[in-house]
């Protein structure tokens, strides 16, 4: 991950690598340069993921074991102290178990219009 602080939070400029590790259960990145909070902050995306821009904003974050139980790599069970960042499309789960930021997209839904079906009953 790429910031530079700004008075307004942080913009993107000098190389800095942000790991899970670093992240705490309030969503506030212990940084070389101080201390981030990612809440209402602009994230920079992998290019693997992009789905809008370079960029997202990070609009929540909620306790990942409610969402997710076990990490995705190791497999073992997500403490309390985990968050969730959800962004504009992507989310980030940054597991401290393997100190990995693992990336997500949010896969848009397909409106009942879309699928021909005249009655979102049958749709299950």
């Amino acid at each position: 991950m790429v910031f530079t602080r700004t008075s307004g939070g942080f913009r993107l400029k000098e190389k800095q690598m942000m790991q899970a590790k670093d992240i705490d259960s309030n969503g506030v990145w212990h940084s070389e340069s101080g201390e981030v909070d990612l809440l209402r902050n602009m994230i920079p995306i992998p290019d693997s993921i992009r789905t809008m821009g370079e960029i997202e904003y990070c609009l929540l974050l909620v306790q990942a074991n409610s969402h997710i139980t076990f990490c995705p790599e190791c497999e073992s069970k997500l403490d309390d102290e985990i968050i969730l960042l959800v962004l504009e499309t992507a989310r980030l789960l940054p597991v401290k178990c393997c100190n990995m930021m693992m990336w997500f997209i949010e896969k848009p839904m397909q409106l009942v219009e879309d699928c021909g079906i005249k009655n979102w009953r049958d749709v299950e």
